[in-house]
């Protein structure tokens, strides 16, 4: 077992170190490469988010891009724009504004909290808590998701994401291009040689 230490906030997690560096250029190379991560057997991402760290280890063990709940979309936006604001200061430990999510309450932006349901239908459309899909939050998470597998050379969560795009566009989704805002992320972020 190894560890991916995440995010400022240094979110630990444990990894198979055989299965990400089976999937990970990247994560091979800090494991297998005779760096300090090799001996110590842990890897520091401070700049990476924890919400596409989880959605990557999500893919890596299932097999499947499990989108969030809207539930938990909004957790996960919540609990990044927290941690923007505290700096280097936890905001993991119990919220002292009072912000914590409500537990227990079925419309809890806890992501413990799935009394709602989740998973991505057959057709590539999230079943968000019986909302419509929002396009635009998914095609967010899913350009986030594969602008990460880019860092970290994981092509085949790359191919997954291109794959799930497409069935979306069969499903009648509108194009990803379509959105000025989400190519200017994509061209900024990735290499011109990328599939995106």
């Amino acid at each position: 077992m190894g560890t991916v230490v995440v995010s400022f906030e240094e979110v630990a997690f444990a990894v198979h170190q055989d299965l990400i560096c089976r999937h990970s250029q990247y994560f091979k190379g800090a494991f297998d490469g005779g760096f300090s991560e090799t001996t110590n057997g842990i890897v520091v991402l401070k700049q990476e988010s924890v919400k596409n760290f989880t959605l990557f280890l999500a893919w890596l063990y299932t097999g499947e891009i499990e989108l969030p709940t809207a539930n938990e979309a909004r957790w996960y936006d919540s609990y990044e724009r927290k941690v923007a604001r505290a700096g280097s200061r936890s905001v993991l430990r119990d919220d002292e504004d009072g912000d914590k999510p409500d537990e227990g309450s079925g419309d809890s932006d806890d992501p413990d909290n799935d009394s709602e349901g989740s998973d991505v239908s057959e057709d590539g459309d999230p079943a968000v808590n019986g909302d419509p899909p929002d396009e635009d939050v998914v095609r967010s998470l899913l350009i986030d998701l594969f602008i990460f597998a880019d860092r970290r050379g994981v092509p085949c969560l790359q191919n997954d994401i291109i794959d799930l795009f497409a069935k979306q566009r069969e499903n009648g989704w509108s194009l990803v291009s379509e959105s000025v805002e989400r190519v200017g992320i994509a061209y900024s972020s990735l290499p011109t040689s990328s599939g995106l």
